[in-house]
């Protein structure tokens, strides 16, 4: 009886929409945050290891895992394609989806917040030495 109520609902097009503006800007500051690593990290590792020193542990983690994090962008590029040809089914999965898109944006925030302070620590590093 429950699965034949749920095959039956319809998704409003306001909800609709909020799903597809928030998948798109999640989408995107996932994906910018990825490119940014690709284009600028690379010159960063170069830089601080050439500084002859070591380099802290945190911004050692971050060299090695920021060329994973693109896969965080994929679920709202799949929220995307799915709000545009799904509509119907989309109506089930509303609420852990629309959690889980401003879970990842938040998750993308503090992985900004993240990767400006790993790469001032080995700026810090070295201050607190001299």
């Amino acid at each position: 009886m429950l699965l034949c109520v749920l095959n039956n609902m319809e998704i409003s097009s306001s909800k609709l929409l909020t799903v597809k503006v928030i998948a798109l800007v999640t989408f995107i500051e996932l994906s910018l945050l990825t490119g940014f690593g690709f284009m600028v990290i690379s010159d960063f590792e170069s830089l601080f290891q050439s500084f002859g020193g070591p380099v802290p542990y945190i911004t050692e983690l971050y060299f090695h895992t920021y060329k994973f994090w693109g896969v965080l962008a994929i679920f709202p590029l799949l929220t995307l394609v799915q709000s545009f040809t799904h509509k119907q089914n989309f109506a089930v999965s509303f609420l852990p989806t629309l959690s889980i898109l401003i879970t990842l944006g938040v998750l993308g925030m503090i992985i900004f917040l993240f990767t400006v302070f790993t790469m001032y620590a080995p700026i810090f590093e070295m201050g607190e030495a001299l």
